[in-house]
C-alpha cells in the first residue's frame, strides 16, 4: 500500500512513515487514508483590494 501512496498520490516516504491508525478510516466497505489536514475555506479578497 505505501508502494501505491508514493507513486499516485506523490507522497514522500517520510510522510508514509508518519501516517497513524488515525489517519486510516473505513466506511461502508472502503479504506479511507487521511494525507493532510483537511483544506480550509479562506476568505477572498475584495474587488477593491490590491
Amino acid at each position: 500500500m505505501t508502494a501505491a501512496l508514493v507513486l499516485l498520490y506523490a507522497q514522500p516516504l517520510t510522510r508514509m512513515a508518519q501516517l497513524s491508525t488515525d489517519d486510516v478510516q473505513q466506511e461502508d466497505g472502503k479504506a479511507l487514508v487521511r494525507l493532510g489536514e483537511p483544506r480550509r475555506l479562506s476568505r477572498s479578497r475584495s474587488p477593491g483590494c490590491c
